[in-house]
């Protein structure tokens, strides 16, 4: 009896957590939205003589309209405000905050769109990868993730826990494997993994202070005193060539530009073994109709989703001189993922794809 008790507590503290992170995300779209449907109306943001010189103009066209005044142009009796305010210049592109305004304001009114053009945010370029870059810097992304902490780790329960249930098992950890985990968030990773290579050597990296204190709270709690842990840079990663029989990845490169990408992949690619495994886990464009509300979600810069946008790398893992590349497609409320695995050549498997060639 103790024991069910026991059970169905833990159940509902997870219970809990994940209804606690979904308030959160609801409250970071719907008072972005609130805010933005007032810069439309002209109701926020906009105090002093502005903000009276509006009242007086509308408060003239409701009376003109109320004399019957039929010579005024409809669309200055009803929108004189926003007819106004959209006569902008053809060649000013729309800031960050009009496309995150917009967005929201479309999910409020339920016209999200299902795809997205072949030039805006998200759009596949001709490598077969998203060709869209980020919409906030980097640093400040590392220091939003340094003071999310637990926040973060509930949050990934609720969006992404089937996609790293999985990772671990294409890692294939075994007892003796050298590991290393890039971005190791809240620590809940690193810790499956170590806890499968206990006469290993498994290493965890993060940028973000915040996550590191969380990961080795973690980490002292289990007693796993053979884990290291260091803050470092995915496209610097401080360790020497041919170091690690297992690299893996969850939701780090989907946060970075471009070229940190690519810097990254190659880094990974050097750290690797002849013949060791690369697992990655990263938000992708939705594949199915539902899905595809995500890709609006994550991208938008949203706090919750950082700086997470699709990708698909595929094309970017074969330009890197991986083998073996193979995909699979993961989606858990409304997160999208894309998990590739994929192995460094060996020496002999390199001679012999030479050899063939030539013949």
């Amino acid at each position: 009896m103790i024991a069910i008790l026991a059970g169905l507590r833990a159940r509902l503290v997870q219970l809990g957590a994940a209804l606690g992170a979904a308030l959160v995300l609801l409250l970071a779209i719907a008072v972005p939205a609130t805010i933005a449907s007032g810069y439309a109306s002209g109701d926020v943001g906009s105090s002093g003589p502005t903000h009276c010189r509006a009242s007086r103009r509308q408060r003239r066209v409701r009376r003109a309209v109320r004399r019957k005044v039929s010579d005024l142009p409809l669309r200055s009796v009803v929108h004189p405000l926003r007819s106004k305010r959209r006569r902008k210049s053809p060649s000013r592109a729309p800031t960050r905050g009009q496309h995150r305004h917009a967005f929201l304001r479309g999910v409020v009114s339920g016209r999200v769109p299902t795809d997205r053009s072949s030039s805006g945010p998200g759009a596949l370029n001709d490598a077969g990868h998203s060709g869209s870059d980020v919409v906030r810097p980097p640093e400040d992304v590392v220091r939003f993730y340094s003071r999310v902490g637990r926040l973060f780790e509930a949050w990934g329960r609720l969006v992404d826990s089937r996609a790293r249930v999985r990772v671990r098992a294409l890692c294939a950890v075994t007892d003796t494997d050298a590991v290393l985990e890039v971005g190791v968030g809240a620590g809940s990773q690193l810790a499956a993994l170590a806890s499968a290579n206990r006469s290993g050597r498994t290493v965890g990296v993060d940028l973000a202070d915040g996550m590191l204190r969380e990961t080795r709270r973690r980490l002292t709690a289990a007693s796993m005193t053979h884990v290291e842990l260091l803050r470092a840079d995915a496209c610097q990663l401080p360790f020497a060539d041919d170091e690690f029989d297992v690299v893996t990845s969850a939701y780090v490169l989907d946060i970075l530009p471009w070229d940190d990408i690519r810097r990254a992949l190659a880094e990974f690619r050097r750290v690797l073994r002849p013949g060791g495994r690369l697992v990655l886990c990263h938000v992708t464009p939705g594949e199915r109709g539902w899905h595809r509300v995500g890709d609006h979600l994550y991208g938008s810069g949203l706090p919750l989703t950082g700086n997470c946008r699709g990708l698909r790398l595929t094309a970017l893992l074969t330009d890197g001189g991986f083998e073996a590349i193979t995909r699979e497609y993961s989606v858990q409320l409304l997160l999208p993922s894309e998990i590739l695995a994929a192995r460094v050549p060996r020496h002999g498997d390199a001679a012999d794809r030479v050899s063939a060639t030539i013949e």
